[in-house]
């Protein structure tokens, strides 16, 4: 699970952007924002495509794949503009 993964090691950008994901999912927008921006911090060179990869392929012919990917998708966009 995320939060555990993110107590060994709170710098990690994958959870940090899988709790983003799930943040979003819950309606918790603000949380969202926050680890979206955690993560790609501590990644900034992993541009979205290799996420949407890496995220796509452990989610590949899940019920939640295309929502997950819509949701990453969508804090990138936020944090793109946030950037400005």
């Amino acid at each position: 699970d995320f939060d555990e993964a993110l107590k060994l090691t709170p710098d990690n950008a994958s959870p940090n952007i899988g709790r983003a994901i799930c943040s979003r999912h819950l309606g918790l927008h603000d949380a969202a924002r926050t680890f979206m921006a955690l993560g790609r911090k501590y990644e900034p060179a992993i541009p979205l495509q290799i996420w949407e990869l890496r995220y796509g392929r452990a989610h590949a012919g899940g019920p939640v794949h295309e929502v997950y990917l819509d949701h990453l998708r969508t804090l990138w966009a936020e944090a793109e503009a946030e950037a400005g």
